[in-house]
C-alpha cells in the first residue's frame, strides 16, 4: 500500500498533531489531556459536641413500678391493657423490673375490686327485666339484643369474680370458657342467646343469674344473699334483683376515696375505651363520671 495522498491523514494522527501520538515511556501512565487544579477548602473548626451519657443497665437504679396511688388510676385503665400486661408470657426480663410491674398490677386493690363488682351488678340491675318487657311489647328483636348484652355483662362479672381482667369483645367468649367451673353458667347463657322466644330467654337468663349469685356467695365478700330468681315487682318477669348485690358490696368498702366515688364504674363500664384517643382522655372521662 502506498503513502497517503494529499488531504488524507495517516491512521493514528489527529488534525494539528505534528508529531503524532507517542506512547508514554515504559512504567508511566499517560498524561491526562488537561490538568485538574484541585482547590482545598480552608479547614473549619468543628463544633464541640457534649459527651453522650453512657447507657448501662443498672437494675439497682431503676425503681420497679409500684401500685397505683389513687383508685382513679386503676379505674381509668382499660381491662384489655391490664390483661395484656399481666397475662402474657415473659421470655426475657434483663433489667429485672417487668415482673415487679406485673405483680403490682396483677389485680385490683380489695376495695377497688368490690367497687368494680358492685358496678357490674348495677349494670345488670338496670336491664335485667327488659328482655321480658320488650318481648311483651311485641319487640322480639329488641328482646334478643338486650339478652345478648346481658349475657356479655354476666360473662364479664364472672371473670371479675375470678380475678380475671375481661378482654375485649373478640376474646370474651374464649376467656370465659377457660374459667373452671363455669360450664353450667355458659350453657344457660348460650341457651338464652339462642332462644327464639322472649319467655325462653327469660327462663335461661334467670338460671344464669342464680348461678352467678351462688358464685358471689362463695366469694364471701358480703354476707350471704338469697340466690333464687323472683318476679320483677308485681310483673311476671323473673329477675335476680341484682341491685341487692351491688348495694351489699358497696357497704363493705372502707377506703374513703372509693366510698366517695359515684357508682358508675371503671372506664370499660362507662364506654368503649378504644373510642378515646389516649390515657389522658380516658382519665378525664372517668374522673368526670366518678366525681360529678
Amino acid at each position: 500500500m502506498g503513502a497517503a495522498g494529499p488531504g488524507v491523514r495517516a491512521p493514528g494522527r489527529a488534525r494539528g498533531d505534528r508529531g503524532g501520538h507517542r506512547p508514554p515511556p515504559a512504567g508511566r501512565l499517560p498524561r491526562p489531556p488537561h490538568r485538574l487544579r484541585l482547590r482545598r477548602r480552608p479547614a473549619t473548626p468543628r463544633r464541640a459536641r457534649p459527651p453522650r451519657p453512657r447507657l448501662a443497665a443498672r437494675p439497682a437504679r431503676i425503681r420497679p413500678a409500684g401500685p397505683a396511688r389513687h383508685p382513679l388510676d386503676w379505674l381509668a385503665a382499660p381491662w384489655q391493657h391490664l390483661a395484656e400486661i399481666t397475662g402474657g408470657e415473659v421470655f426475657h426480663d434483663g433489667l429485672g423490673v417487668l415482673e415487679h410491674a406485673r405483680a403490682a398490677l396483677r389485680w385490683y386493690p380489695a376495695d377497688v375490686w368490690r367497687y368494680v363488682l358492685a358496678c357490674q351488678w348495677a349494670r345488670i340491675a338496670r336491664q335485667e327485666s327488659f328482655p321480658g318487657r320488650s318481648g311483651e311489647a311485641g319487640d322480639d328483636l329488641g328482646s334478643a339484643v338486650i339478652t345478648a348484652r346481658l349475657a356479655g355483662d354476666v360473662m364479664r362479672l364472672a371473670l371479675l369474680m375470678r380475678r380475671r381482667y375481661p378482654p375485649y369483645a373478640k376474646w370474651l367468649g374464649t376467656a370465659f370458657t377457660r374459667l373452671p367451673g363455669t360450664a353450667e353458667l355458659g350453657d344457660a347463657l348460650a341457651a338464652a342467646v339462642a332462644a327464639g322466644e322472649w319467655r325462653q330467654r327469660q327462663r335461661h337468663l334467670a338460671a344464669a343469674y342464680e348461678r352467678v349469685a351462688a358464685l358471689h356467695n362463695r366469694l364471701a365478700l358480703t354476707g350471704p344473699l338469697q340466690t333464687t330468681a323472683r318476679p320483677y315487682s308485681t310483673r311476671p318477669f323473673p329477675v335476680i334483683d341484682a341491685g341487692r348485690f351491688a348495694a351489699a358490696l358497696l357497704e363493705t368498702i372502707t377506703d374513703p376515696r372509693v366510698r366517695a366515688l359515684a357508682p358508675a364504674g371503671s372506664i370499660d363500664q362507662l364506654c368503649d375505651p378504644a373510642a378515646l384517643p389516649g390515657p389522658e382522655a380516658r382519665r378525664a372521662v372517668t374522673a368526670a363520671a366518678l366525681h360529678p
